[in-house]
């Protein structure tokens, strides 16, 4: 009798356990099509959402605890170069935390724009995304931001690429076709660090220091835009 109700109480405390600190994950991948001399080259990445919520117990601060696993886009250009989608976009750095939730916001959102909620372990919104299989073009207001380098080895000389004007990085013949978000059962992509041999794991910007002096493009981004390791 005494284990019956340790057992009880037990799954009790599970039970509360899950619906007042719910977590969720899903896998998303994003792809960017360019058309390079009328032929279409393209690059994607999966990467890893995960969210968590804490109680409302108190009346401020945030009970939403949104991380991700995974890699920047690369697309090879061939002779033109290497075009780099990173995790961030050029407002906000955690545009891949988001981005889902916005262009599946009917999954979120009713027709008049309330809240469907955080949901439980019975049933939520964001385990409805992770079943989503079709793909969703983006809009322009809602791009990843898009990089290169002169020089692939030398993390200085990463240079901001205009969605709009490929042709102005890349030369004549160069223009993006389209990017796209799909949510998808596939793992997370691996490699990037083969293509930028300086990323570590020490979470610097990439001109290798640890705060942000200047307003120049490799001061400002760091390691984390453009992977970050499960943790």
């Amino acid at each position: 009798m005494k284990w019956k109700v340790l057992a009880s109480i037990a799954a009790v405390l599970v039970i509360v356990w899950f619906y007042n600190f719910p977590r969720f994950s899903w896998y998303q991948r994003i792809t960017v099509e360019v058309m390079v001399d009328g032929e279409l080259v393209s690059g994607s990445s999966v990467t890893l959402s995960r969210v968590r919520f804490s109680p409302n117990w108190f009346p401020s601060g945030s009970h939403r605890h949104p991380s991700i696993e995974g890699e920047a886009v690369v697309v090879d250009l061939g002779e033109r170069g290497m075009l780099f989608a990173l995790l961030r976009s050029e407002g906000s750095v955690d545009y891949t935390k988001s981005v889902a939730m916005r262009r599946y916001r009917e999954i979120f959102f009713t027709s008049s724009g309330r809240s469907r909620g955080r949901g439980n372990m019975l049933w939520s919104p964001y385990n409805t995304l992770a079943d989503q299989r079709d793909e969703r073009v983006l809009p322009h207001n809602d791009y990843p931001m898009l990089v290169t380098f002169t020089d692939i080895d030398d993390p200085t000389s990463v240079q901001l690429v205009d969605p709009d004007d490929l042709a102005a990085t890349f030369g004549e013949g160069v223009n993006l076709n389209r990017i796209t978000l799909a949510i998808t059962g596939d793992g997370v992509t691996r490699g990037i660090e083969d293509v930028l041999g300086w990323l570590t794991r020490r979470g610097r910007n990439i001109d290798g220091t640890s705060a942000t002096t200047s307003r120049e493009l490799s001061n400002v981004l760091d390691e984390g835009d453009f992977h970050v390791l499960r943790r």
